[in-house]
This record gives C-alpha cells, structure tokens and sequence, in this order.
C-alpha cells in the first residue's frame, strides 16, 4: 500500500483535465444540452457532474435502515471469533463483492471463508446442500453478495441450523412482501433502504456499503481505515460497470474515483491482467474493463470455477497472478469458441418459434450454462425479443435470461413462480431452476401465454440516443477537456455521438502495426482536423480525395508525444450526393 501522503493526494487532488475543464471560460452551449439531457441542468449541478467529490457524493452507510443491526452483528462474530462465510455469486460483480467483505473482515481479524456458486453445476442463489457444508464446518454467520433477496427457502433453512445470514444485494425484490427473507438484516438499495438516498447500487456497491459501516465503527486509526476503505473502489468500479447498472450518482463517484485506484494497479492480479490484454501500455478505462477485464474475469467461472477470479483479485505475488492470467487467456479463448457453437444452434431454434412467440426459448442437454448469458444478450440483438436458454441437464433444469426495454424478465416470472424451484435477477436479465417434472415445453407455454395476457409495453428497445450537431471549428481542445470531464461513460451516462456534415476528404491513410485503422485528413471551411476510424483500414477503397461527408463520430482528448489535442473516433459516416 502506497503511503498516506501519496493516498491523500489521490481523493483530494482533480483530474488534470477536470481541473482544465472546470477553469475553461465558459461551458460549450453542446456540452450543456448533454448535461442538460443527463439532469444536470443548474450550474452547480454541472459542476459536480464534471468533478465528482467523494466525501460529497458518496452517502452515509447508517442510511439504511439495518446497517447497525448488521455492523453490530459482524463485530460481534469477528470479536468470539465465530467462523463467517461470505456467500458470493459467480459473476464479476458477485466476486468483486466477495473480495470487498472477505478482505475487509480479514483486516479487522475475523475467522473468515467464501463459498461462491458453481455457474454450470449450481447457478445463481443459495443451496441446500452448501447450507449443509457450511453449518458442518462451524460456520455460524453468513453474509451473502450479490444474490439473497430471492431465496427465503434457503434462508430459513440456514437459521434453521444455527447459522445467522446477513443479505447484501441489489437483485430485483419479491412482490409479495411475504417472501422476503427475514434475517439478521439485508443491505438492499430497495429494501429496508430507509432514508438511502440511492437506489442503483451494484451487488459489490452494496457490499462496499456494509465494509464502509464495518470500517468506519471498527477501525482504530482514522487515517489508516479511511484510505483503506478507498482502495477497495477498484473492485466497487469492476462490480460497477460489469453489471451495467446506471452511472449516474454514487456510482459515478465509484467510478471515477475507483479508476484512479485501479489505475494505480496495486493488485498484483489487475497488474497481471492487463500484461495480458491488447491495450496494456494505455491507462485502464471503462473500454478496457468492459472488453478486456470482464470477460477475462468472468472466463473463470464460465469454462471453470469463479474461485479463479477470486484467486486473481486477492493473489499476493506477481508469479502467481500471472499463472491464473495466463489460464484466464486460454479459458477465454474456449469460451469464444464455445459460445459461437451454441450461438447458431439456439439460433436455429429461435428462428422456428419467431413468428408465433414473443419470448424465444431454446434449450439443450448439451448447452453449458456459463456461456448461455452471453449467446442470449447475442440473440436479443438479433430477434428484438426477450430470450430464454436451458440446459437440460439430468439432474436438474436451468435457464438463464435477457430481455428487452419492454419486459421486466424478473418480474414476468413472478407471475409464474410455482414452475420455479428458484429464480431471480434484474429488469432485462434473470436466472432460474425449474421444479422437478416441470418440462421445458410447460415453460414455454406458460411464459408466453403470461406475456400475451398480461404485457402492452412494446418488446422492441425505442431508439433514443441523441445525436448532438458540432462544426469542426467547436472541436478544440478546451471543448474535448470539458467532454473528458463529462466521463465515465457507461449505461445512464452514454458516451455521446456527434454529427459533424459537410467534411471535405484532403487526406486518406492506414495506420497501425497491421495498418487495420482508417485515418481522413477532413476540412470544414478553414478548419480542418485528423479523424480516425478503429479496424476501418478497409474503408479507404470506398473514398476518394475531395468527398464530401458526414460524419458520426465521438470526442476524446488524445496524448500524442506529450502533446494534447482532441481525438476524433469515426463511427460511421456518409457521402453527400451531387
């Protein structure tokens, strides 16, 4: 750990680009209808939109109404030295979550172990048989992440063998206040909130909650725990942005002071995993987390175990976290193969039930579960309906979901829950375990006469991103400084695309090591600028010197041997016609 000094600078001192942003004479009329758009319509709202503050724009942990009970009951355990398990889910954000809490307990001394699910044995939420294991091995707490809020059964289960549960999770909660799990306490943005004043917490945002409170009632020195607490923003900023919840808020205070921390790669296995991406030379960005990161993290438990995610995030040496980087690689290159197989079977089953369904189901005994999210957010795109795959397996039958603006798939199964011997999961993505002697078949009919009956909303996303119009005299480096300061981009806070008509081609190149980007010398006037097109080198037999342009693009500050200037990313772009 980096000393106190080095830590305090790192909260307390702004972004370069903020700082040049923010003392800019004024704001870009373009730039405030995006903040405008974003709900950041008064000048002190932009301000803050533009230079998060962490103290101001993170809440108090004691908000929630039953952070107390929780704190208190932890504190208690670590002080007996009773045996605590963190139960965590499979995916990045539930592994994120688990090393926040398991950390955090190791450093106050408690008698700490995990236990994360199984993704293609298990799949999401609590079991019977690992409630079992754990009440065997003494274990008389269990704090569970990321997942809970659904799993009543299981939780009495555990309290009926002498294990107090504390729920720490973000999932969509029961309708039926009934069925909510009566436990120690839950840290839920919509359960037993009380005053928080947030409500699109992450599963690793609510279990950074809970460290916060453990932290700020346990630890000794005030200066040591409150930059401890700091540090586990890396793992808050994965969780964040890997289960896509809005940036907006808190979580934008997460992220932006999260990739600072991450960017200061003081774990050895964030190190160890980005010597193993492409973009390794360049600072770590939402890009790299949401296309290198993630999907090598998540690799772990779709071709393996997550509990080699979890090894990566807590490894202690640079050899070891290059060992599982290196297995993540291969597991990755598996799962891409695997997943491309899958794709065009569930394809094919979904094209021969398109015409008479609105929820397209596939299944097979062969399909493995850990990809099944991935080929589903694939056929969503495709279809523009909600997509449901299963593997049959002999022993049990489960699904997993993803659906459309119009359908809240979590709560469509609500209205189906006795097929369900456990379900959950969010507005556009869910999982589930059907009954014993519940078919697939039963599944399909069911869900499908539930969506006809009962849904009007139309099941195709509403294209509604804002196109903002710019003149190539506006792109300067002032205006790319105040857009900089405008990130991080995410869902809630999209990264915005500008239209810019009437570019005349002087100049057409390749660039790159295998010359795949495509770069145009473009004029307006008298104004001209350098646009580049990522893996668009192809394009260059489709122009000509003097076209004339459209051009769709985004606005970046880019670093050229320590010069600024504004980087202009070709999205797409079209011809003007004589």
């Amino acid at each position: 750990m980096q000393p106190l000094r080095e830590q305090l600078d790192m909260f307390t001192a702004s972004d370069t680009l903020t700082d040049k942003a923010m003392s800019a004479p004024a704001l870009h009329p373009v730039l405030i209808d995006i903040m405008n758009d974003r709900g950041a319509c008064s000048a002190d709202e932009r301000a803050r939109y533009m230079a998060p503050d962490y103290e101001r724009d993170t809440h108090d942990p004691f908000l929630f109404d039953d952070m107390r009970t929780c704190v208190d009951r932890v504190i208690r355990a670590v002080q007996g030295r009773e045996k605590i398990c963190i139960y965590g889910d499979y995916d990045v954000d539930g592994v994120c979550a688990t090393v926040i809490l398991y950390e955090t307990l190791a450093k106050l001394g408690g008698d700490v172990c995990i236990r994360i699910n199984h993704r293609n044995d298990e799949g999401y939420g609590l079991h019977i048989h690992a409630l079992d294991e754990l009440a065997d091995n003494g274990v008389s707490l269990i704090i569970t992440t990321d997942q809970g809020i659904s799993n009543k059964r299981e939780i009495d289960y555990a309290q009926s063998r002498g294990m107090d549960v504390i729920i720490t999770d973000h999932h969509t909660v029961p309708e039926d206040p009934a069925v909510i799990p009566q436990c120690v306490g839950i840290i839920h943005p919509r359960v037993h909130a009380g005053r928080y004043p947030f409500a699109d917490l992450s599963g690793g945002g609510a279990a950074f909650k809970l460290a916060q409170g453990l932290i700020r009632t346990a630890g000794t020195d005030t200066n040591e725990w409150k930059y401890y607490e700091r540090w586990l923003l890396d793992l808050v900023c994965l969780s964040t942005l890997a289960d896509c919840v809005p940036i907006i808020g808190e979580n934008r205070a997460f992220l932006h002071f999260g990739l600072i921390v991450l960017n200061k790669m003081r774990r050895a296995g964030i190190r160890a995993l980005v010597s193993v991406t492409p973009v390794r030379p360049a600072p770590i960005t939402t890009h790299t987390i949401l296309f290198y990161l993630s999907p090598l993290l998540n690799a772990a438990s779709r071709m393996d175990h997550a509990h080699r995610a979890f090894e990566i995030l807590t490894a202690q040496t640079r050899e070891h976290a290059k060992t599982i980087a290196d297995i993540l690689v291969l597991y990755n290159k598996e799962r891409q193969k695997l997943t491309a197989r899958i794709t065009r079977e569930a394809r094919a089953q979904c094209i021969s039930r398109a015409e008479e369904h609105r929820i397209l189901v596939g299944s097979s005994p062969d399909w493995p579960l850990g990809v099944l999210g991935l080929v589903a957010g694939t056929l969503v795109r495709s279809f523009e309906k909600p997509i449901v795959l299963i593997s049959e397996k002999s022993n049990q039958t489960i699904g997993v979901a993803r659906s459309t603006a119009g359908i809240h798939i979590t709560h469509t199964f609500q209205k189906i829950k006795p097929l369900f011997e456990r379900y959950g999961g969010h507005h556009r993505a869910g999982g589930f375990a059907l009954k014993e002697g519940v078919s697939t078949t039963q599944f399909i009919d069911s869900i499908n006469s539930i969506v006809h009956d009962d849904f009007s909303a139309p099941a195709v996303d509403s294209p509604n991103e804002t196109i903002y119009t710019l003149r190539l005299c506006d792109i300067t480096v002032e205006f790319a400084s105040q857009l900089h300061a405008c990130q991080p981009w995410g869902a809630g806070n999209t990264e915005p695309l500008f239209s810019i008509a009437q570019c005349t081609v002087k100049k057409i190149s390749r660039v790159g090591k295998k010359m795949q980007h495509l770069r145009l010398d473009v004029a307006q006037g008298a104004e001209s600028r350098v646009m580049l097109g990522i893996k668009k080198g192809g394009q260059d037999e489709e122009l000509a010197i003097g076209d004339t342009l459209t051009i769709l693009c985004t606005i970046d500050i880019g670093v050229w041997q320590g010069r600024q200037d504004p980087f202009i990313k070709i999205i797409n772009y079209s011809k003007h016609t004589v």
